[in-house]
């Protein structure tokens, strides 16, 4: 039983690779995410704001 050194380190390098590209996959999509959440917090603000603006001017109208 002899052990090849050549065929560890080539999957040592091709687990290190795949684990570092899955890695920065995980980091882009997350920034995506964030974005997004981002966007759609901002909107819902604006939404909240036109929202009280319109209660504010109803309950002026009395």
């Amino acid at each position: 039983m002899t052990i090849d050194f050549e065929k560890i380190l080539t999957t040592l390098t091709a687990s290190l690779i795949a684990g570092v590209v899955w890695l920065v996959r995980k980091v882009f999509t997350n920034e995506k995410q964030i974005a997004l959440l981002e966007a759609e917090i901002k909107r819902r603000n604006e939404d909240i704001k036109e929202i009280k603006a319109d209660v504010k001017s109803l309950i002026g109208d009395k």
